[in-house]
């Protein structure tokens, strides 16, 4: 059967086939990389404040664990951490470019499978129309002359690619969808991670600034 299908489904069959296979490929390749850099968004923000309220003023002790953790919301968290002394503008500068960064590697081969779900029903349809004319030149060569069970089979030969065209499309625009979506929800935890870890360390900081006894920045930090 499967042989039968290669035989009738025309030249254009095979472009679909190395299309599907490529597609089949990144998409493995994609949920492997999701799965092994997801990391829980309000885990993370509370192990961080956990570790704020314990530390002294001006420092960030039992932070160690955000160096080990490769993982892009870690990553992100320590290297804020790390640059919080610096000048806002070069601090800024810096988790700009690593935040592009970040969402190169998650966005990376994505678009191609964008790309599959566009072009695979044109290519599904072009093998049609080449099937159709072929048909109808069987038709004209026989002057009309032509048997019905003829004409249903030359017909639905040329209908094999449209269907194989369809049948790797819609996969690829679901994946598609999906894997932007995780990508855009990434692209928001970094941005809340930044605002909201910068701002415990500016809560953090604000009794060593101000020289008070009292630690009302640790209160604001726990209430959260």
């Amino acid at each position: 059967m499967i042989e039968k299908l290669f035989e009738h489904g025309g030249a254009t069959l095979y472009p679909l086939i190395i299309l599907s296979v490529l597609a089949l490929a990144v998409t493995l390749e994609r949920i492997y990389y999701y799965v092994r850099t997801w990391s829980s968004y309000p885990r993370l923000l509370a192990k961080i404040r956990e570790n704020l309220i314990r530390s002294p003023v001006g420092t960030l002790s039992g932070a160690d664990f955000l160096e080990k953790d490769r993982r892009p919301l870690a990553k992100m968290a320590h290297l804020l951490i790390h640059c919080q002394n610096r000048c806002p503008s070069i601090r800024n500068d810096i988790l700009k470019r690593e935040g592009e960064r970040i969402l190169c590697d998650a966005y990376r081969y994505v678009r191609f499978l964008g790309l599959c779900a566009t072009i695979a029903p044109l290519l599904g349809l072009a093998g049609t129309v080449l099937g159709l004319v072929s048909t109808f030149m069987l038709i004209e060569s026989k002057g009309g002359q032509v048997n019905p069970a003829e004409l249903a089979g030359g017909i639905w030969e040329a209908l094999l690619t449209t269907i194989a065209g369809l049948a790797i499309a819609i996969p690829c625009m679901l994946v598609y969808h999906f894997f932007s979506g995780r990508c855009d929800s990434l692209a928001r935890d970094l941005k809340n991670l930044v605002s909201e870890v910068d701002e415990w360390l500016h809560l953090h900081d604000a009794p060593a600034c101000n020289q008070c006894l009292e630690n009302p920045a640790r209160e604001a930090i726990s209430r959260r």
